[in-house]
């Protein structure tokens, strides 16, 4: 099976850099491109397609749930998992509605992480088989 092709949207270049670190050690998971606010996030998931977009929720140009909400109308079929500092909480119903599959903490360990991009990925091959690009 071809591996699941992850798109990270986060303004921090150091947590953009440390993610895609992880992610490349993995050979089931491929970081196809990175992006740090919400109109790159929208450039690069119409250009690069891909299955699961690791999204970050407060970037500098809005919230990442408008993001994911615009995103999952480009590309209904990808799915994101939502990273934020806090718990979901009094966002947890907006996430929903915008199309989150997922929240977590970036207090996650790298192992946490890797569970929930696997499990969000799931959702994916649940639905369709992946082929390799």
């Amino acid at each position: 099976m071809a591996p699941l092709r992850l798109l990270i949207v986060d303004d921090h270049p150091a947590v953009r850099e440390g993610l895609a670190n992880l992610l490349a050690a993995e050979d089931d998971l491929l970081v196809v491109g990175e992006a740090e606010n919400c109109k790159s996030s929208l450039d690069a998931a119409a250009r690069l397609r891909p299955e699961l977009v690791l999204l970050d929720l407060s970037l500098p140009d809005g919230s990442g749930i408008d993001a994911a909400k615009k995103i999952r109308r480009l590309l209904p079929e990808s799915r994101i998992l939502m990273m934020s500092v806090r718990e979901a909480g009094a966002d947890a119903g907006r996430a929903k509605r915008a199309g989150i599959s997922a929240w977590i903490t970036k207090h996650c360990s790298p192992q946490e992480i890797l569970g929930a991009i696997r499990a969000v990925g799931a959702l994916t091959v649940s639905t369709k088989e992946r082929k390799a690009p």
